[in-house]
């Protein structure tokens, strides 16, 4: 079920991307809507990987993806490749993937109890 989740969002985030556009924008609410795609993108990746070295590669080809898409967009009428949306997009995974592996080491090392404990 995770795998057809991201399979789907991941159509979503292309079809969405590579849509008829307006042009360029440094609008910060574009930015963060970037930031907060790739975010979701991540944490839904992490139900499939997990903590380990398929995250951490899943995560790589999820920047890659953005970078893809960016570049695409130099090729479509009414869009612009942005160098600032595939940093907010990097951004969205770095962050993301950092938060979730963290709450991970974490718990592995004890400090916090596991949410269903009581």
């Amino acid at each position: 079920m995770n795998t057809v989740v991201v399979f789907l969002y991941t159509l979503f985030v292309a079809v969405v991307s590579l849509s008829p556009g307006t042009g360029s924008s440094i609008d910060p609410w574009d930015k963060l809507a970037h930031f907060g795609t790739y975010g979701i993108f991540t944490v839904l990746v992490w139900g499939i990987t997990g903590y380990g070295r398929r995250f951490i590669v899943a995560c790589l080809c999820i920047v890659l993806y953005g970078g893809i898409i960016e570049i695409t967009q130099s090729f479509l009428p009414g869009r612009v490749m942005s160098g600032y949306d595939f940093l907010a997009n990097t951004l969205g995974v770095v962050i993301a993937g950092s938060w979730l592996w963290r709450r991970v080491a974490i718990r592995r090392a004890g400090v916090i109890r596991a949410e269903h404990r009581n």
